[in-house]
Order: C-alpha cells, then sequence, then structure tokens
C-alpha cells in the first residue's frame, strides 16, 4: 500500500457495474520480460498481462544499480520516472503514483482502467471500466534499462507491506489470482516469479529460487469487502469493497466530526447497509433489524435499544441538507458492528470483522480503501 492505491494502494469507478464483479479465475499472469541488449547495453524490459479481468494494477520492483540503470529510449541516464517509464498508447488506460528511485533501484507503477472506457482481446465480453484480456495479452507498460558491467543482471518483484507479492491486479476491489514473473534473457541474468493465490498474506519461499507462494489469511481485501469507509468531509465510500456516492446529487451530505469530537454520519446510508431498515416517526428515527430496535429523538442525547434507555454524549440532529445524521459509534456498535477511525486518512470504519488499528494487514486495507477514493471518488454524482 506506499499510501495510495495499490493493491494499490491503492478505491474503482461507479461506471463499473460492481453487483456483477467477481474474482478473476486462476491462471492470470503479469509477465516483465526484457529483450536481448544492443551495444551500448541498453535494453527494454516490457510489463504484459495476460487470461485476466481488472481494472487496476499496482507493482513493486527493484533492480541492482551495480548491475544495471534507468536510462531514457536514448540510452542517457535519469532521475526520475519520466523518461524511463512509459505507458502504453492506450487511450482506455491511465498511470497514477509511479516513481522510481535511481538510488535503491526501486520502481513504482499503478495502472487503471479509465472510468466508462473497455478494452478486451481474443473475444472477452466488454464490460465499461474493465480490461479483459485473453491468452494473448496486453502491454501496458515499457521501461529503459543499461547494462553497466558484466555482472547478472538483477532485476526482481519486490514485496512490501502492502504488496506482499510484489504486485497485484484488481478486479472491483478484489485481488485476482495471478502469477507475476520478471523474464531475462540468459546473457542478462536469471528472473524469477510470484504466485498471488488472490489474498495477500504472508508469502513463505517456495522450492523455486525467486518463487513466493501467497497463502490465503486474515487479508487486507477480506477486511475491504467486510467493510464500509467513511472519509470525513468525503461524499464517497468505500462499502464492501466499492465507490458509491452517500446520496447521489446531494454533495452536501457526508460524514464529519463535530464540536464534542463524535463523528457524525447520515443515519438512513449507514445503517441500511449494515442490513437495518430506518423509519422516521415523529421526529423519532427508528432503526430496526429482526432482533433490534434502535430509537433515536432528532435533538436529543437520549436513544433507546429494544426499549432500554441509553445516553450518548452528542445529540442526533437534522442539517440544511435534510439528511438525519448520527454518531457512528452508538448506531453501528448498537447494531452489533465494530467501528474504529484511522488519523492516517481521517476515515471510520464500520466492520463485520475485528480489527486490530496500526496492523500490517489493517494499513494495507485501509490504504485501499483510500486509493479507491482518491482514484474514483470523484465519479460518483
Amino acid at each position: 500500500m506506499r499510501k495510495k492505491i495499490t493493491a494499490l494502494l491503492l478505491a474503482l469507478c461507479l461506471c463499473l457495474p460492481w453487483g456483477a464483479a467477481v474474482a478473476a479465475e486462476p491462471g492470470g499472469r503479469a509477465v516483465f520480460e526484457a529483450g536481448e541488449a544492443d551495444a551500448k547495453g541498453c535494453f527494454d524490459v516490457t510489463l504484459r498481462l495476460y487470461d485476466v479481468r481488472f481494472n487496476v494494477f499496482s507493482f513493486s520492483l527493484r533492480y541492482d544499480p551495480d548491475t544495471v540503470r534507468a536510462v531514457d529510449e536514448t540510452g542517457a541516464a535519469v532521475s526520475g520516472f519520466d523518461g524511463f517509464g512509459e505507458k502504453a498508447d492506450a487511450s482506455w488506460l491511465s498511470a497514477i503514483g509511479t516513481s522510481l528511485d535511481t538510488g535503491s533501484g526501486r520502481v513504482e507503477v499503478t495502472g487503471y482502467v479509465n472510468p466508462g472506457q473497455s478494452f478486451t482481446t481474443d473475444g472477452k465480453e466488454a464490460v465499461a471500466g474493465v480490461a479483459n484480456v485473453g491468452a494473448s495479452g496486453v502491454e501496458v507498460f515499457t521501461f529503459h534499462f543499461q547494462r553497466t558491467g558484466t555482472k547478472p543482471v538483477s532485476i526482481a518483484l519486490e514485496p512490501t507491506d502492502e504488496l506482499p507479492a510484489g504486485g497485484s491486479i484488481l478486479d472491483a476491489g478484489y485481488s485476482c489470482a495471478a502469477t507475476y514473473e520478471v523474464k531475462l534473457p540468459t546473457e542478462l541474468g536469471t528472473g524469477g516469479s510470484v504466485t498471488d493465490e488472490g489474498t495477500a498474506g504472508e508469502g513463505t519461499a517456495g522450492s523455486d529460487p525467486g518463487t513466493i507462494t501467497v497463502k490465503p489469511a486474515l487479508t487486507a481485501d477480506e477486511l475491504v469487502q467486510n467493510s464500509i469507509f467513511l472519509q470525513i468531509g468525503n461524499r464517497a465510500a468505500v462499502v464492501n469493497g466499492s465507490v458509491t456516492a452517500i446520496y447521489p446529487g446531494e454533495p452536501d451530505v457526508y460524514a464529519y466530526i463535530n464540536g464534542a469530537g463524535r463523528t457524525m454520519v447520515p443515519v438512513r446510508f449507514v445503517a441500511e447497509r449494515l442490513g437495518a431498515t430506518v423509519e422516521w416517526d415523529h421526529g423519532v428515527v427508528e432503526v430496526r433489524t429482526e432482533d433490534t430496535v434502535i430509537r433515536l429523538p432528532v435533538g436529543s442525547k437520549e436513544y433507546t435499544v429494544n426499549g432500554v434507555a441509553r445516553t450518548m454524549d452528542t445529540a442526533t440532529i437534522r442539517p440544511s441538507h435534510g439528511r438525519t445524521m448520527v454518531p457512528i459509534r452508538f448506531v453501528a456498535e448498537g447494531l452489533g458492528y465494530e467501528v474504529e477511525y484511522d488519523t492516517t486518512y481521517h476515515m471510520a470504519i464500520i466492520s463485520s470483522r475485528s480489527w486490530t488499528m496500526g496492523g500490517g494487514t489493517e494499513n494495507t486495507a485501509l490504504s485501499q480503501a483510500n486509493g479507491l477514493l482518491v482514484l474514483y471518488g470523484g465519479f460518483v454524482m
């Protein structure tokens, strides 16, 4: 997660039919393949994706500056990503969060399918906001290198806290099962591969050098898929891995922190996404599930849960925009959900899963949710 989407950071467009989105079938591949070096030792590495449906991808590479350097297409040394990495000339594809650190040899690249556009190969179904690629694959990036000595060239995927497999390919917030490879000609060096089973867990060394198998575990993807993220001041939210408007056409309705330090949220938006119904009864908001009834009088700090009187330190209010705002913790916890707040991204989190704030998996999930909002929050209406 770096602090952007990626996996990835690293948030997905409303133009995408979220209900139809599914995790990709196993067998996808991302291949960084180097060509032959020319007389000056210059060669290109192309990134191609095969047999995968996606709308976001993110990768982290590291090269050894003692064996190779980053250059532009003329062979001149570069100090940053511009000139070194080139996105494919494709109108459906955009890049974000690209970076190059020539000192450490760290390369980061994220690309996404432009909202409302699509790309297909091999007769695959066209879906707005999605690239659906078959066996012929698609080239998405090219990187320029120059060999600097006679030692074997070292270019490899770089696992990070946010990208445990060194990369991530996403389809509507789901991490796609795929293998990531670096292929080098024999005269340059030896490549390697990483297998991502579609869930980002702990990596363990495989039987082959340079191979990592990602074991299923409690993952960032699972946390994102089982949580609601409301960012302070943002009219978009991430709900179970999808970006949505809190209320389409009502930009003044968003989560905020009141003078008492409580996070206030629109009660109907939150409650209905937790499986509850919301009714308005003569100045009282009633939130109801099969076994729980919460009644919150507007303007009062008093409320009831299944008839039992309780008190909170801030009152339910109904601002000029007409949407009833309530303290998030009292309502969500009253319905049996966990509530947390992240100060880095200023997000309130409601989840059916327990979160350990500050943990690596949780930080990755937060980065994913923030990335979704950064990429696609502006497209909500």
